[in-house]
């Protein structure tokens, strides 16, 4: 029952009378006057229902879909006084009415799992799904590695599974700064802007930038808050964060829910950020123009994340631990840059004919199509061609398919999150005011 500690003594009387009643219908009954006269007697009626007593007088907005669930309670998940309150309780019994800054609580503890802490090392291969001859294989090796470990060795042996991700980088490294100095900058195609190094160039710059916010989501952030992984993750890829984080939510419900969708804006807004990185690179002319509509853009989807993320704190809500299960490529790999690159050429050539045969309608229909796949190829080009494209058409372009590229990812969002009744309403209000923003933005930039 809300009842914050600025409560008068007449608002702190009725939460408890409230409390206290509910506490006696689900633990003893509640006790009703019968009969009229001289006939009358106090009758008790049989203990009532936990969830249905609380969806008929909790005034958590959450209760009336969860029913007073928390889920699993570990230490500082949430604030000490309810924590307190459930390891003192034994299981099947209610607790004693008590008070947090939000006011007056009891809690039914369903059940309890024994554990203990248990200290350990691991090594893992990492196979994709539905690879079955490389898991065999991969099983395989973890056989041999737990045929020779044991507690002496085993450290050794972990730090040498890494080998793989650091001859990656070795190798990448290595083309970066011996072969791109010596690739030509001629066309390959008369009259089209792209060359063998503007192509591996951008391939370069994009893999570099991605590589790092990998290492620290893989490595650093791998287990942590979910807004902290959204705000990372959003620097690597912002829709496969979204689809992470829709179908983490759809197994949440109540503030959990609600947190994911925080993130989720957290990613819009760090990929507001990331593009302003890569346009500043590329095209000096294109962020004098850019960057105060894309830091608004920003800003805005920062605000709406981090309101929904106060308001989940304000409601009981604590940070839930985040494990990233993605199955995200290393960026540096081969396969992964030649994708970039092949994309960056099928792009060139088709903003070049969209040019030649629509002009600038035409391109602007095609940054909307564009934002239906990976724009990062498609703006990186457009910053490659302001030589023959005017500055403020490519600024125009590269907001389009970033607007059409956030409404793709509300649709990932609601598709991935299963139709979660707590999320669905909040990814389309939240994502609409950012779409609504954005598009803002952009009547500015064409009438100012």
């Amino acid at each position: 029952i809300q009842c914050p500690m600025s409560a008068t003594p007449a608002q702190v009387d009725s939460a408890l009378a409230i409390i206290n009643e509910a506490r006696i219908r689900v633990t003893e009954g509640k006790e009703v006057l019968k009969g009229k006269g001289k006939k009358a007697k106090l009758v008790r009626l049989p203990i009532e229902a936990f969830d249905a007593v609380a969806r008929e007088v909790s005034t958590d907005p959450n209760v009336q879909e969860t029913g007073g669930e928390l889920g699993w309670i570990t230490p500082f998940r949430y604030v000490y006084p309810l924590e307190e309150a459930v390891y003192n309780t034994a299981v099947g019994s209610v607790s004693p009415v008590f008070r947090t800054q939000y006011g007056f609580h009891i809690v039914l503890v369903e059940e309890e799992i024994d554990h203990m802490d248990i200290k350990a090392r691991h090594i893992m291969k990492m196979v994709p799904r539905g690879n079955d001859s490389l898991d065999a294989v991969m099983h395989a090796q973890i056989d041999s590695i737990a045929a020779l470990a044991n507690a002496d060795n085993f450290a050794e042996l972990a730090q040498r599974m890494k080998n793989d991700e650091m001859v990656t980088l070795a190798k990448f490294l290595a083309i970066s700064g011996i072969i791109l100095p010596i690739l030509p900058d001629e066309n390959l195609l008369p009259g089209i802007n792209l060359t063998p190094y503007t192509v591996w160039l951008a391939t370069v710059v994009v893999s570099g930038i991605s590589y790092l916010s990998y290492l620290l989501k893989r490595y650093v952030f791998r287990e942590s808050g979910t807004l902290v992984s959204g705000i990372i993750g959003g620097l690597y890829s912002s829709t496969a964060t979204i689809s992470v984080l829709a179908r983490k939510g759809k197994q949440t419900t109540g503030a959990e829910a609600e947190e994911c969708v925080a993130a989720m804006l957290m990613a819009v807004s760090m990929m507001f950020l990331r593009f302003l990185v890569l346009i500043g690179i590329f095209s000096k002319e294109t962020l004098f123009i850019i960057w105060p509509y894309m830091l608004v853009m920003s800003v805005v989807a920062f605000v709406v994340g981090i309101r929904i993320h106060l308001k989940n704190r304000q409601l009981l809500a604590a940070a839930m631990k985040f494990e990233d299960d993605t199955d995200s490529s290393n960026p540096l790999e081969f396969k992964v840059a030649l994708i970039f690159a092949v994309l960056f050429v099928v792009f060139t050539l088709v903003t070049h004919y969209t040019l030649v045969y629509a002009g600038n309608s035409g391109l602007h229909v095609l940054s909307f199509i564009a934002g239906l796949s990976d724009i990062t190829p498609f703006i990186l080009n457009l910053l490659e061609s302001t030589g023959s494209i005017a500055v403020a058409v490519v600024a125009a372009c590269s907001m389009q398919a970033i607007v059409s590229n956030i409404c793709v990812n509300m649709c990932y969002a609601l598709f991935f999150s299963g139709g979660n009744q707590t999320m669905k309403p909040l990814i389309l209000r939240s994502f609409g005011i950012v779409i609504a923003a954005n598009i803002l933005m952009l009547a500015l930039h064409y009438f100012l």
